[in-house]
């Protein structure tokens, strides 16, 4: 709680008269920056769009934010629960759960798969994204697009094969 305070300028005192823990800090942050996710995600998830056209504003905006928030996902994972974890992000996730689901449905994305396989790998890929992406190093190119192609090969239907 020291370097929280220390970093956002105000006395432990202070910190503390608001927050009794740095667990209670955290989970608050948590609940506020979800909030916010969810509240940008609105309407990301078209769906006048095919599932395959509406991965891309709905990946493209989840991998930044989890980018931007790298530092709050490191202190949620010492402090909160699993548990935890899924209930304040369940509804950003739910609006990928939803598109994964219409696209299974419409045969867009593949089903040989389970819903939890396909909507755990999104997320690693996003992470995985987010995790080479530095502000201080930014490299040679934005990685959105090849976050979003390897989000849609990786749901995409197999073809029918051909006689």
């Amino acid at each position: 709680m020291e370097e929280i305070a220390v970093t956002s300028g105000v006395s432990r005192g202070t910190l503390y008269s608001h927050f009794p823990s740095r667990h209670a800090l955290v989970r608050s942050a948590l609940r506020l920056v979800m909030s916010e996710a969810n509240m940008t995600l609105t309407g990301l998830d078209d769906p006048a769009l095919s599932p395959q056209d509406a991965v891309a504003p709905l990946v493209a905006t989840s991998w930044r934010m989890l980018n931007d928030m790298a530092g709050l996902r490191a202190a949620a994972g010492g402090e909160l629960s699993p548990r935890e974890l899924r209930r304040l992000h369940q509804d950003t996730t739910g609006r990928i759960r939803t598109l994964v689901m219409r696209g299974r449905r419409d045969g867009t994305f593949r089903t040989d798969q389970t819903v939890h396989w396909q909507m755990y790998c999104i997320y690693a890929i996003a992470r995985a994204g987010a995790s080479l992406s530095r502000p201080e190093d930014p490299g040679p190119i934005d990685p959105t697009d090849a976050i979003v192609a390897t989000v849609r090969t990786v749901l995409a239907a197999e073809p029918a094969a051909s006689e």
